[in-house]
């Protein structure tokens, strides 16, 4: 399981993640914005488990289709979304269900995986996803 998290003015993305044939993810729709509260965060996070991670084909160079969760911002480009926005991942493979925190390690580069911890449940995850939201914006 691969789910992608996303904040970015204040609200939560979701993104369901599909893999292509090739075994790379691309974020496909739908994408989930729940309220900032623990038991919308935690729906939304079991909703984009139970989906899964559907298998797509994978798109040739030239086909690849601007980011999803893009769609639903008010942002203007890809770079500017990422200059405001903060990125997790979720996963597992059958054992505890991960959290990857991430943060941006240079200006012009994109995500890397600065933390990651342990949980049991979603609704422990969707509880540390908004906690860490909520301190930030205090």
């Amino acid at each position: 399981m691969n789910i992608h998290v996303y904040e970015y003015g204040g609200r939560l993305f979701i993104a369901t993640v599909g893999k292509t044939e090739a075994g790379f993810y691309i974020e496909v729709e739908p994408v989930l914005i729940p309220e900032m509260t623990v038991p919308s965060v935690a729906s939304a996070l079991s909703s984009a488990r139970q989906r899964g991670n559907p298998v797509l084909s994978t798109p040739r160079r030239g086909e690849y289709p601007e980011p999803v969760v893009l769609r639903h911002t008010k942002a203007r480009s890809w770079k500017d979304f990422e200059r405001g926005a903060r990125f997790w991942k979720v996963t597992s493979n059958g054992g505890p269900i991960r959290l990857h925190k991430t943060a941006h390690v240079s200006p012009d580069q994109g995500w890397s995986e600065i933390d990651s911890v342990d949980f049991a449940t979603m609704n422990d995850i969707a509880r540390s996803l908004v906690e860490e939201i909520s301190q930030t914006q205090d």
